[in-house]
């Protein structure tokens, strides 16, 4: 059986570790209803560690995680200073999408989209700086017609882009991109929160994040980042779509 843990209270000094030496399947096992649902007037005082080597989330794969049309990932993160190539949220290879914090190129941010028969476009912040002691809110939209990066609410990179997309039969990750084989490469180092993917483009023009993300009609993932079920993040979309961590994760206390 899997045990039930939360991180209400955490662990002594300030981390719930979390047990991930089992290394599950693709497929999870069913996690209890009211274990999902969400404390009333809950708040984000929680998030995932990533150490930049080995920690990541993955989830999946799901083919609700391979759009078909406009869609919108996101999240909060508060980043340290990154390797050569660190993916934030990912599920590319030769295909799908993902958030990258550092390339090859250089240090900085940029969302890319698979387009079939035309491959990546990305819409890429050459000026951005993501380090420092700060939160900050990363968007990544297809909206039909071009590739958008939001930082902190503001449009900062777009690349016009049309057509069907190309999707994967690989996992969608946390804190690293997926090899061909479905295993976490390109790890990012920090903090993240809040991962959720929508169904449609939710941001067009300039807008204020709200810290703690919330379940829509369009919700297809959504991670607060605030409980775990023995090894895994819960998913509180609605769809079961729990992630898996690796390495040594861990969700910690935050301001």
């Amino acid at each position: 059986a899997v045990e039930a843990r939360t991180v209400y209270p955490l662990a002594k000094g300030g981390a719930q570790e979390i047990n991930a030496r089992r290394v599950l399947p693709y497929s999870v096992p069913p996690v209890p209803e009211a274990f999902i649902q969400e404390p009333a007037g809950a708040i984000p005082d929680s998030a995932l560690r990533l150490d930049g080597v080995n920690d990541c989330v993955v989830i999946g794969p799901h083919e609700e995680l391979n759009p078909d049309g406009p869609f919108t990932v996101e999240c909060w993160a508060k980043l340290e200073t990154q390797g050569a190539r660190a993916a934030l949220l990912a599920k590319t290879e030769r295909s799908a999408y993902g958030l990258f914090l550092s390339d090859t190129a250089g240090s900085f941010p940029g969302f890319c989209v698979y387009f079939d028969g035309k491959g990546y476009t990305s819409a890429t912040w050459a000026e951005g700086e993501t380090g420092g002691d700060r939160w900050i809110h990363f968007a990544g939209v297809f909206d039909g017609s071009a590739v958008r990066l939001f930082v902190d609410g503001r449009l900062v990179a777009e690349e016009a882009q049309s057509g069907p997309l190309k999707g994967n039969n690989l996992p969608f990750i946390v804190g690293a991109d997926v090899d061909r084989r479905g295993r976490p490469i390109s790890f990012s180092r920090g903090l993240v929160d809040e991962v959720r993917i929508s169904a449609g483009a939710v941001y067009a023009d300039a807008f204020e994040p709200t810290r703690r993300l919330e379940r829509t009609e369009k919700t297809v993932l959504l991670l607060h980042m605030d409980r775990v079920f023995g090894n895994l993040v819960i998913d509180s979309s609605g769809r079961g779509h729990h992630g898996r961590v690796r390495g040594g994760t861990c969700l910690v206390k935050i301001d």
